[in-house]
């Protein structure tokens, strides 16, 4: 088993976090031991300490970021492990996932066996490939899932995601300045870093995507963050025009990342 940290990212969401994540953590036995909880400021501490004050949550280490929004909290996870810990294996998963599935053939999905072990082999496969970020498919349908590994630019859903901390190498702290959209940054940012990104793409996590809490409520409500998706996804296509597109779509705008873009860096193999 490799010595991997969890780290956790929470806004207003203390009775989802133990109905959802942890609950998934502990059906597994994952250890609450291994987990960091960060959380925006000392009156978000509080509302968790009430809600997880008891011995069965006891181990989980709180860390205050006296930050605001999705990105500047992500920006701090990086920043706190690279320079103020040891650990080089960090699992980063959001506060409210269900599940996380592998597909088993075109119309069948369910739960993995074993999580510890699947972050352990994701983290292994991750690092034979001399590459620094992991992840999953965000979408819970057989359909888009396919039994294979790929180190091309797709994107890496924030929710559910594995880095590597490489001191060795010297390579600098990636930073976002998105709040939305922020996942798609580091996504190319590690692409265009370190050569690839490593994406599980039979591997899926089950969750609520813009639900209630979280960065809906950091925002002030779904409309003020829909209406930050546009504005965001401009200046993203323009910073990073050669690897991604806007669309619109339903619920507001998105990004698409374009799979066949190069690194600078290096040529990436897809399998």
């Amino acid at each position: 088993m490799k010595n991997y940290r969890i780290a956790i990212p929470s806004f207003n969401r203390p009775e989802v976090i133990k109905s959802k994540t942890l609950a998934l953590l502990e059906s597994y036995n994952i250890p609450f031991e291994n987990i960091d909880l960060f959380l925006e400021n000392d009156e978000q501490y509080e509302k968790y300490y009430a809600s997880l004050n008891s011995d069965k949550y006891q181990s989980i280490n709180p860390i205050i970021t006296y930050t605001k929004g999705i990105g500047l909290k992500r920006n701090y996870i990086r920043w706190h492990y690279k320079e103020n810990t040891d650990y080089t294996y960090i699992f980063c998963i959001d506060d409210d996932i269900d599940s996380i599935c592998e597909k088993i053939d075109d119309k069948t999905i369910k739960p993995v066996d074993d999580l510890d072990s699947l972050i352990c082999n994701c983290f292994f496969s991750t690092e034979v490939r001399k590459l620094n970020m992991w992840g999953v498919n965000g979408c819970h349908n057989p359909f888009f899932l396919k039994d294979t590994i790929s180190t091309n630019l797709k994107y890496i859903c924030g929710a559910f995601f594995g880095i590597i901390i490489n001191r060795k190498s010297n390579k600098k702290i990636l930073q976002t300045s998105y709040n939305h959209f922020e996942d798609f940054c580091f996504s190319v940012q590690h692409f265009i870093r370190d050569g690839g990104v490593v994406r599980f793409n039979k591997l899926c996590i089950k969750t609520k995507y813009f639900g209630e809490g979280g960065i809906n409520e950091s925002y002030g409500g779904l409309d003020k963050r829909k209406n930050d998706m546009k504005m965001a996804g401009l200046r993203f296509v323009g910073e990073y025009g050669d690897y991604a597109r806007l669309i619109e779509k339903e619920y507001g705008f998105d990004i698409r990342l374009k799979h066949t873009a190069k690194s600078p860096k290096e040529p990436v193999l897809v399998n």
